[in-house]
């Protein structure tokens, strides 16, 4: 692709910031925001002041760690977070006790600050340090106790939600958003006439689907698909249930422990977790709401890691029924369902794929 003021104009993609060549934010991009979380910490929780009284003083004097995962990605002009975080802070005060003054010193912790929770759903926990294990230190222990509301809120307005909305990530793509209201055609380049289709020509070059009849009336699909994305990457959106609603834009859960239970398009498609093998394969049994009561199939992903970035998706469902409640046929509903639900979605979040919604 030619660089800003080089070759036929019509090809030129301006340099963006963060949005790269990504135009119109419409393809899937992933960004670690975990430097922004500890800056952003550090900036609202140092030197905070928790109490102010005749009788007690106390304040959060340092951020001891911000330790976790925190990404933001971008979903055709949709901001999305990830993140697990793990949160401590350092706290000291003195308390009076008539003439007597105590000093201690302990910690505000916040082990478990998760996307999968509402934004203030979080627990704030205050300990004391072994070295100050008197009662007057204990009695100012429970005064930070009772400050531990204010510092949630503060987190949780302050942090949280400015991680949620895309942390910095969305300051960068302003400047690509003013620049794209003000862009106008040239007038004197004519328009691309594109022989695209909206599915990439590769993508049925990549798929190979082998179906065969068994005694039993059931079926096995074995399909075979290309992603240009490495296998960890890829392995993330068949079982994190924010991407799968990302990208199927339907209610979903999925527990990604052996044994777990998931459901996709809200509950259309229902299941259980049989082997998980992060990164390298998914066995599930796999049914959907319109087949008879008990009946399911097994699926087998497996993901393999190609040269290049790229990986091998082999997909295997076996004991597919011949015929759904109503006495419709099964089988095509299956396969397309593979490929138009869940692949090609994949492929367009992951910028493999044109969309069929242009931006």
């Amino acid at each position: 692709m030619a660089k800003v003021g080089e070759e036929d104009p019509r090809w030129i993609v301006k340099d963006m910031g963060a949005a790269g060549t990504n135009v119109g934010r419409w393809h899937w991009t992933e960004q670690n925001v975990i430097g922004w979380c500890k800056d952003r910490v550090n900036a609202i929780l140092n030197n905070l002041s928790l109490i102010k009284e005749d009788d007690c003083n106390c304040q959060l004097v340092k951020v001891k760690h911000v330790k976790g995962d925190a990404t933001v990605s971008n979903r055709k002009r949709k901001l999305i977070a990830f993140y697990e975080l793990d949160v401590e802070v350092e706290w000291r005060g003195e308390i009076k006790n008539g003439e007597e003054e105590t000093k201690a010193r302990g910690k505000v912790k916040m082990p478990y600050i998760s996307d999968e929770n509402d934004f203030d759903e979080f627990d704030v926990e205050v300990t004391l340090d072994d070295t100050y294990k008197t009662a007057e230190a204990f009695k100012l222990r429970n005064r930070v106790k009772q400050a531990a509301p204010i510092i949630k809120k503060i987190v949780a307005e302050q942090f949280v939600k400015e991680l949620r909305a895309g942390a910095h990530v969305m300051d960068k793509y302003k400047g690509w958003e003013n620049d794209h209201l003000n862009y106008k055609e040239d007038p004197n380049v004519a328009p691309i006439q594109s022989n695209m289709s909206n599915s990439s020509s590769s993508a049925s070059e990549n798929t190979t689907a082998v179906t065969k009849p068994n005694k039993s009336k059931s079926y096995t699909l074995t399909l075979r698909e290309r992603f240009n994305v490495p296998a960890p990457v890829l392995f993330e959106f068949f079982v994190d249930s924010n991407r799968i609603s990302a990208y199927t834009r339907a209610a979903s859960k999925f527990d990604r422990n052996k044994g777990g239970k998931f459901e996709l398009f809200g509950g259309s498609i229902q299941g259980e977790i049989v082997d998980i093998q992060p990164n390298q394969k998914l066995v599930k049994k796999w049914r959907m709401n319109d087949w008879r009561s008990g009946c399911y199939s097994n699926v087998t992903l497996t993901f393999e890691q190609q040269g290049g970035g790229e990986t091998l998706l082999v997909l295997e469902q076996v004991d597919i029924p011949s015929e759904d409640n109503a006495g419709n046929s099964v089988l095509n509903k299956v396969e397309e369902g593979w490929k138009n639900m869940f692949f090609r979605p994949i492929k367009i979040m992951t910028g493999q794929m044109m969309g069929s919604n242009p931006f």
